[in-house]
């Protein structure tokens, strides 16, 4: 597989930016993936999201465009092409929201992306977000490849009480409804699941259960998840949140670089709610392992479909 090394890319690239340039503990697939974060920051705030391990508060508060955004990105496009590397997946945004609908009405970096990208021959592309009635918009369906696109809706809660300013979880789910019916390969990402503990409510069964059931009747047949990753500035953004969940994650956990990770069996117990719901219903349950997890962007999946009850008791 074709690889970058980490001093190339930080002297070549300054948007597209391979997600796995670093040597991880684990076994991870060599494949490169390419991440594009359209914006710095995101407006919704949800309060588990881990960007609040490495991102400055002022990106928190106050999303922006990157500098000469579009100058750069169609710079990495070039350089990545003469490298052969139009292939490869690029993924927008890992460390952002790349469809806010107030950012891209006044910049309009990620549509432009999306168009350069089809531009430029790379047509692999996954969308991360949680506004996917945003690409339901004509400019938006124009500028994707629906046999190429891969579109991924993070929809953890059937409620708002940890994203007090994204979409309403229903209005998610009904774009993802009519995304499928467009022709589009949509995922649902049911991450993280959080744990309750103190006064934290983390998702039941009951919530998963309809979770789920919602997902399959729109047509999604692939659900994507992973255990909350308790980020250390959390702290700062959201201290409640923080204070209450630290002695569960130290007890039953351990600290890695600038977050709190759950020891591999109690994130399994925690999953297996999910899980039994997705078998239920017949929709493939994908988790990540973040046992190394030290790289504050998106890592490639480890694909485990768990297709065994066996695996998660």
């Amino acid at each position: 597989m074709t690889s970058l090394k980490p001093v190339e890319t930080s002297q070549v690239f300054h948007i597209l930016k391979p997600l796995n340039s670093f040597k991880p503990e684990v076994d991870y697939s060599d494949e490169l993936h390419i991440a594009a974060n359209t914006y710095k920051g995101c407006p919704y705030k949800c309060t588990y999201c881990y960007i609040y391990g490495y991102i400055r508060s002022l990106y928190v508060e106050n999303p922006s465009s990157k500098k000469l955004f579009r100058r750069r990105f169609k710079r990495d496009l070039e350089v990545l092409g003469k490298l052969n590397l139009s292939k490869h997946i690029v993924y927008i945004s890992p460390s952002c929201e790349p469809l806010s609908s107030d950012l891209e009405k006044k910049y309009g970096n990620t549509l432009y992306a999306l168009k350069s990208l089809r531009e430029y021959g790379f047509i692999n592309v996954v969308i991360l977000t949680k506004n996917p009635s945003l690409l339901l918009k004509l400019d938006y369906l124009e500028a994707l490849n629906r046999k190429n696109v891969q579109i991924e809706v993070s929809i953890p809660l059937l409620d708002s009480r940890f994203e007090g300013y994204a979409p309403s979880p229903y209005n998610r789910m009904d774009a993802v409804f009519d995304l499928i019916k467009e022709g589009f390969i949509v995922y649902l990402r049911v991450e993280p699941v959080i744990p309750s503990f103190g006064s934290i409510v983390g998702q039941s069964r009951n919530e998963f259960e309809t979770l789920i059931s919602e997902a399959k009747k729109a047509g999604v047949r692939r659900v994507i998840s992973r255990c909350l990753l308790l980020p250390v500035g959390v702290c700062k953004t959201f201290p409640a949140f923080y204070k209450e969940l630290k002695p569960y994650y130290k007890q039953y956990g351990y600290r890695s670089g600038t977050y709190y990770i759950l020891d591999h069996r109690v994130r399994l117990k925690l999953i297996k709610p999910l899980y039994d719901a997705c078998r239920s219903h017949g929709v493939e349950l994908w988790i990540y392992s973040n046992t190394a997890f030290k790289h504050p962007t998106f890592i490639q999946a480890d694909n485990i479909y768990l297709p065994s009850r066996d695996n998660i008791l």
